[in-house]
């Protein structure tokens, strides 16, 4: 309940940040809605697919957005929930469903942004299958900076504390991931359409399981269409497990190195 706590005030302070820092330009605020939802063919998580071999998510979501503050809450379902034939196999993909609360605030600037948020992941069936399983929930925070130049380089890191604490003595309930990566818009169009590559790397700790070093590269073609207020997305990945240790453990990959994965959705904003 503490961290929960904490979780809410450092909403508020990002919250506080925001109304303050753009006091000076009251006549620009906005207030917007962004109502979305999109469909991947893998939950890729840090060079692995955490839902499973070719299990799909879907991702309903909802978020409000002030000036440069931005508030989220979204939902991760595994499509086995709706495609399996079987109520135990139904209760076990139900188990893994996320929900997402969430909120950052953006520090825009002539040559770079910097965007810091925190964000809140449950996993409200997660003893579906057994009442006494670990509490998989963490409070994560993020920085994102990104130089406004071409490719737009950017450099990421997530911090991830999770809420049960197994273990006073050793860290394995904190990890963090850092990625480095750039993107580039090779066609955009007056009518809102955009085609982009991107490529990033990214360098995990993760201490529950033991494991630490460059995890995963992924590569990213994707492309975007606006139509007055709603945006239409779509893009193919490929990914590549690096380490050995994220390789090689039964519960990361078990041997698999290359993966390839699509998703598409859409965003109405209100």
């Amino acid at each position: 309940m503490k961290k929960f706590n904490f979780l809410c005030l450092t909403i508020l302070v990002l919250i506080v940040l925001c109304v303050n820092g753009r006091k000076a330009y009251a006549e620009e605020k906005s207030i917007t809605m962004p109502v979305s939802f999109s469909y991947s063919s893998t939950y890729w998580w840090r060079g692995y697919e955490l839902f499973g071999k070719n299990v799909g998510v879907l991702w309903p979501g909802v978020g409000f957005n002030y000036g440069d503050l931005a508030m989220t809450f979204a939902a991760g379902i595994a499509e086995t929930w709706i495609t399996e034939e079987t109520s135990a196999l139904e209760k076990s993909a139900k188990s893994l469903t996320e929900l997402d609360l969430g909120a950052a605030y953006t520090i825009n600037k002539d040559k770079f942004s910097l965007a810091l948020g925190v964000m809140y992941v449950g996993y409200p069936y997660y003893d579906a299958l057994n009442a006494n399983a670990v509490e998989a929930s963490f409070i994560e925070g993020s920085a994102i900076f990104t130089l406004k130049t071409i490719l737009s380089p950017y450099v990421a890191f997530y911090y991830d504390y999770y809420l049960h604490e197994s273990d006073a003595k050793t860290p394995v309930n904190e990890d963090y991931y850092v990625k480095v990566g750039a993107s580039h818009n090779l066609i955009s169009t007056e009518d809102g359409f955009a085609f982009s590559l991107g490529v990033y790397v990214g360098y995990y700790n993760n201490a529950y399981l033991d494991m630490s070093g460059w995890s995963d590269a992924v590569a990213t073609a994707g492309i975007s269409k606006n139509y007055k207020n709603t945006s239409f997305t779509s893009n193919f990945n490929y990914g590549r497990t690096l380490g050995k240790d994220f390789r090689e453990n039964p519960n990361y990959n078990a041997g698999k190195k290359n993966h390839f994965w699509a998703s598409f959705g859409a965003t109405v904003t209100l």
